[in-house]
């Protein structure tokens, strides 16, 4: 009966050697991980934003064109329309100089007025507008005052 052989340290070893291993892989799985989600994050947003932009410049062109093909024979709405395609001409001159380095407080800042404008355009396009047409009637004070001249011509 003799001897007994230890077999087992030679296989402590290998498992201390790979727990050691499994150790570190995993603190730098970590470090990866604290690095990498920021960075995926901030992608993200930049993503997010860049399809902001172009959903604006594609209800922009939209709308351009809606006036575009605006026709009517009132006055007052071709005056309305004038003002509209005045103040579009004008965001488009300032989307061609800085549309590149907008912020998204100027995105929010351009879909409003984009967004007010486009109901205008529709009343305009149904035949309403926003200007009413009014006629002063300067009879009542014509009389109040030819009335006050003539009571001031006969005490004299």
């Amino acid at each position: 009966m003799g001897q007994v052989i230890f077999s087992a340290k030679f296989k402590r070893d290998y498992v201390a050697y790979l727990a050691v291993v499994i150790f570190f892989a995993i603190v730098i799985a970590e470090i990866v991980l604290a690095v990498s989600i920021p960075w995926y994050l901030k992608r993200e947003d930049s993503l997010a934003f860049e399809v902001r932009k172009l959903k604006m410049l594609e209800s922009f062109d939209g709308v351009r064109n809606l006036a575009a093909k605006i026709n009517t024979n009132d006055e007052l709405a071709q005056l309305e329309l004038k003002l509209v395609n005045h103040n579009l001409n004008h965001l488009a001159i300032f989307l061609r100089a800085y549309g590149k380095n907008i912020s998204p407080e100027e995105v929010d800042s351009v879909n409003a007025t984009i967004s007010g404008l486009q109901p205008v355009l529709y009343e305009i396009n149904k035949g309403k507008h926003y200007a009413v047409d009014r006629q002063l009637d300067f009879t009542t004070f014509y009389k109040k005052l030819t009335e006050e001249t003539l009571y001031v011509g006969k005490d004299n």
